[in-house]
């Protein structure tokens, strides 16, 4: 049979001829073994790329959450641009001029971690000059949209030339006849290694990077005086003495002052107030330490115990404090305010004072719960107190302040139903106490606080002010639940996904002013309290579907395995991020083991595409088995995600809830070689299109992610997104050779259901004309009554707006004879 190929071109691309001539056996195996070692040098530069980026990302990192006080949405937010910025660098070297630059890095491949290592330094710096050059005062804790464009702002050019290095090192390794699959796993690998040293050096208290010491001569420019330091789970913390003063810098600014006289003074004045002779107290939450300070001066031979929701934090701050010259008794149990809530017997504390962490993030959402309150009153005396901050220090209430308020006291009110105080001073408190009349009002405390005869440190008459009845009454007379004389009757489940909603929607609020984010949420929290997740999902189904279905022929199947990858990339961010959620929400350690959560989880990618690549590397290109593995994928990751968020209840400490991001980067590891491997022919021209498409949908997926969260709970939200990775997979095992066909059906289904969901929105926002009437003439007739929650399921008696009978339906139900006829229940 005729060689269909030009002699020349056959002996020129067979390995065994060179120069027109047989190569020696030894020669082959020379030539291998030149391939094998310059393979080795390219999968070194790509792990020493990988460790590089790793190690700036958790450096950089901890620095974005220092300088803008942010949590779990932050490091969403921050992952997002992180990856759209290694992305977009990706999508500019699959341009021809990209292309070019891509052969020259696969020339010189230790030239991509040298750069991004020198970015890396001027990264930092634009990160800590960010706030400044934003216009944004220290004291702005929530800045979201500030947040978000600062974010990629000053991750883009890093990540640019991030998204430059995975294409020139699959180029290299193809060059030399390698699987380009290799460079993935190598900068994975790297990426793990450096990660789990950068968690080892600061779980031991070496700083990499010292130069966050810059934040304390930010706030002190005329001091002279090295700081102190220590690192812990919630973030760096930077003490020292200025002036006549202690001071601690942590993430937001200042976070103890001593002495301070203000605040401290009338929240302890306060506390004594209603239990003058306690012999127990417990602080617990974000209580200053300068509160316990002002109660141990009022009463020295009170016993105080100070729980801060960092466990560390707080015995390395008294240790800070004592080392300083201060003398104290008050002690800090070194345990997570949960776990030591359970340590206690019952009845331990008199006097207890819980300020919450904000409802921006998980963590301080789940503070009220029924259960954490339930364990507080547990430990609580009989004829102890306890005191709840709430937000109320603001001039007005707003609907979403309003709603805020609501539910916070509900769950209050639920567990303490006996006896209750509302009191705005000191920054707003709910006292509540087990026996009906041991919680005192503004008639009564000041008196009790006159037995201890501490009028020359705080006046008696000015105890009154704290109380300030006349702003009590405004504040129940905007949200109903303060008034202590309203009973709850009717208690839903409680939700801690709805806290964090109205917690973000009272933070967009006090940030921008103008905006009316109460009534987006409460569109978007209509019928069954989720339509807005609904929504986000069909439209990502849509944005997943659009490209496929919407391009041409030629192109389809490449778009479609694209979009499959985007997917399954997305699915493993969400389940990446889902434990970061879990970690803060239960531990608080996220500052200290993102790094960790990073390294396990690129480790975990390594591992899953050394495997896949190996289970797939003797399948033909036209095998049906790469179409099964896109189903079969998805569904495996789902099946992890399950076991992940299953077992994160029941594990015990946070090192056991960060292993887990080790089997989420294993199973979103094997979907890379597949998608290579099903493109075998085309590898080359489509890797840095893979890679745009993993970072592009892992992106957008955390941005979706912040949103999904609040609206549907974590666990909604991963159920999302396995839908997606799986529907995806559906229509790549389906579409055979028309592609476009089953994309196009998903994304008609898809945009059917949205639209159907927007629907019932138009007829709720559009009354009819009796109802507007009717509206009309009680506006005329009525005094109108601010909303008190922002639920359309507001808790509360539902039908005739007439006052219930209380006493009588208790009496029958005493009795026996609660009676079916509504018209019972009423006067």
């Amino acid at each position: 049979m005729q060689n269909p190929l030009p002699t020349g071109v056959a002996r020129a691309s067979c390995p065994c001829f060179m120069g027109g001539t047989p190569m020696p056996r030894g020669g082959l195996q020379e030539l291998q073994e030149i391939k094998r070692f310059r393979g080795l040098g390219i999968c070194l530069a790509a792990a020493a790329f990988g460790a590089v980026t790793l190690a700036s990302q958790t450096l950089l990192l901890r620095r974005f959450l220092w300088r803008f006080e942010s949590t779990e949405l932050g490091v969403a937010l921050f992952f997002s641009s992180w990856l759209l910025g290694g992305g977009l660098g990706a999508a500019v070297a699959a341009t021809p001029p990209g292309r070019r630059l891509v052969r020259l890095l696969a020339r010189y491949v230790w030239l991509p971690p040298l750069v991004c290592a020198l970015l890396y330094f001027a990264h930092y710096a634009v990160i800590g000059n960010l706030r400044a050059w934003m216009g944004l005062p220290a004291y702005h804790a929530f800045p979201l949209l500030h947040l978000a464009i600062g974010c990629l702002l000053a991750n883009l050019p890093f990540c640019f030339a991030i998204g430059w290095g995975v294409p020139a090192f699959c180029l290299a390794l193809e060059n030399q006849g390698l699987p380009a699959g290799r460079a993935f796993a190598a900068e994975a690998l790297g990426s793990a290694l450096c990660g789990a040293l950068v968690t080892a050096l600061l779980a031991v208290g070496i700083a990499p990077d010292p130069r966050d010491v810059a934040e304390w001569y930010r706030f002190f420019p005329q001091t002279d005086t090295a700081p102190g330091r220590f690192e812990t789970g919630g973030g760096t913390t930077l003490y020292g003495t200025h002036g006549d003063s202690f001071y601690a810098l942590t993430a937001g600014g200042v976070s103890e002052l001593l002495p301070e006289g203000d605040r401290a003074v009338e929240q302890a004045v306060l506390a004594l107030s209603q239990r003058p002779y306690a012999t127990n107290a417990l602080l617990i939450g974000q209580v200053q330490l300068a509160t316990a300070r002002a109660l141990e001066s009022l009463r020295p031979d009170l016993a105080i115990t100070w729980c801060p929701p960092d466990a560390r934090y707080g015995t390395l701050l008294l240790n800070a404090v004592t080392a300083a010259g201060a003398r104290t008794n008050i002690r800090a149990p070194g345990v997570q305010p949960r776990r030591f809530l359970a340590e206690q017997p019952e009845n331990s504390f008199d006097l207890v004072l819980v300020q919450p962490p904000p409802s921006t993030s998980l963590g301080g959402a789940a503070w009220h719960d029924p259960a954490f309150i339930r364990a507080v009153r547990r430990v609580t005396q009989r004829t102890g107190v306890a005191l709840f901050a709430l937000p109320c220090d603001v001039a007005h209430v707003t609907p979403e302040r309003a709603a805020l308020l609501d539910a916070f006291v509900r769950p209050i009110r639920q567990v303490w139903p006996e006896s209750g105080v509302l009191v705005p001073g000191a920054g707003g408190w709910w006292i509540a106490a087990q026996i009906p009349g041991l919680a005192y009002g503004a008639d009564a405390a000041p008196a009790r606080f006159a037995l201890l005869k501490k009028s020359a440190r705080f006046p008696t008459e000015a105890v009154a002010l704290l109380y300030d009845a006349p702003r009590a009454a405004r504040l129940a007379e905007a949200c109903p639940a303060l008034d202590p004389v309203q009973r709850i009757l009717n208690l839903e489940g409680f939700r801690v996904e709805r806290v964090l909603a109205l917690g973000l929607a009272d933070a967009m609020r006090t940030e921008y002013p103008a905006s009316t984010p109460a009534a987006t949420l409460v569109w978007l929290t209509g019928h069954g309290g989720n339509r807005g997740g609904r929504l986000l999902g069909l439209l990502l189904v849509m944005l997943w579907a659009a490209p496929v279905a919407l391009g041409n022929d030629r192109h389809a199947s490449r778009r479609l395995w694209t979009a499959w990858l985007a997917g399954c990339g997305a699915f493993g961010l969400v389940m990446s991020l889902a434990i970061n959620y879990q970690l803060h929400a239960r531990f608080g350690a996220l500052y200290a083991l993102a790094g960790a959560g990073s390294a396990l989880y690129l480790g975990g990618l390594f591992c899953g595409n050394r495997m896949s690549e190996r289970l797939t590397a003797c399948w033909p290109v036209e095998s049906i088995a790469w179409r099964v593995a896109a189903l079969l994928l998805p569904l495996a990751q789902a099946g992890v995600a399950w076991a992940i968020l299953s077992g994160c209840t029941h594990l015990s400490a946070a090192w056991s809830v960060v292993a887990l991001c080790l089997p989420a980067g294993v199973a979103a590891g094997t979907a890379v070689p597949v998608a290579l491997g099903a493109r075998r022919d085309r590898r080359t021209e489509d890797t840095a299109l893979f890679v745009l498409a993993d970072a592009a949908g892992a992106a957008l997926a955390g941005l979706a992610f912040t949103v999904l969260v609040p609206l549907a709970g974590l666990n909604g939200a991963v159920l999302y997104f396995a839908a997606l990775a799986v529907g995806i997979g559906l229509c790549v095992a389906a579409g055979g050779e028309t592609p476009r066909l089953v994309t196009g059906l998903a994304l008609a289904v898809a945009a059917v259901l949205f639209i159907v969901g927007l629907r019932p929105a138009q007829f709720d926002e559009r009354p009819s004309r009796r109802e507007s009437h009717a509206a009309a003439q009680e506006t005329r007739t009525r005094a109108s009554r601010p909303a008190a929650a922002l639920d359309p399921d507001t808790i509360g008696p539902r039908g005739i707006p007439r006052k219930l009978d209380e006493p009588r339906i208790r009496e029958q139900l005493r009795t026996g004879r609660l009676s079916t006829n509504e018209a019972a229940f009423w006067e």
